[in-house]
């Protein structure tokens, strides 16, 4: 949680040059840091987007090595809409996209410093995490701002949960989803956000 806390995350897109492509425009819409193996997450679209510059047939590579993977194995990232996610191994990483003329898309997904203008959620706890199977509830505090919109994702980008807070903490009715990983959203009145992963097992 201590580098989400502190660093926000940009994502580049970097289209070569090759055969004159024209640059498509691609969005981070949230990215979870990884702090124990593989736990982190990065969500970005539109997946629509990914292949405007590109011609089939396609493969894909992650750099460093192992920096991004798929619970499904290879490609290493699903989509679920229009929607593209990564399970984070470390940062930086940089998912690319190769057709038959070579390298057409590389994404960058890097963490930098955090201003205090943008921490907005900077304090934020949620336990317990990992929940054990039968929990019913969490407990979600934020230290920084007592209004909030809440809002549960899971893996595939289905919205399972949202909530308008008036006042921290408070309880987030887990009761009803199945085991899994999920990605908590806050935003805050400003509209920044941040994102928490946790576990149901």
């Amino acid at each position: 949680m201590g580098p989400l806390l502190r660093y926000f995350v940009t994502t580049v897109l970097v289209v070569s040059a090759f055969f004159g492509q024209a640059q498509g425009t691609l969005t981070t819409y949230y990215t979870i840091p990884p702090t124990n193996g593989c736990d982190g997450l990065w969500a970005f679209g539109p997946a629509s987007a990914m292949y405007d510059t590109c011609a089939a047939p396609f493969s894909y590579a992650v750099d460093p090595a192992g920096c991004g993977q798929s619970p499904w194995g290879w490609p290493p990232f699903w989509m679920s809409g229009d929607t593209v996610y990564v399970e984070l191994c470390s940062v930086p990483c940089n998912l690319q996209v190769w057709s038959g003329n070579g390298l057409c898309q590389q994404l960058i997904c890097q963490l930098g410093p955090l201003s205090m203008a943008e921490n907005v959620t900077k304090e934020v706890t949620l336990f317990p995490n990992p929940a054990p199977a039968g929990t019913s509830h969490l407990v979600l505090d934020v230290s920084a701002i007592q209004r909030a919109q809440v809002l549960l994702q899971d893996l595939t980008g289905k919205v399972v949960l949202e909530q308008a807070v008036r006042r921290f903490p408070v309880q987030v009715d887990i009761g009803a989803l199945s085991p899994g990983i999920y990605a908590l959203h806050v935003a805050g009145p400003s509209g920044s956000a941040q994102a928490i992963r946790f576990v149901i097992q």
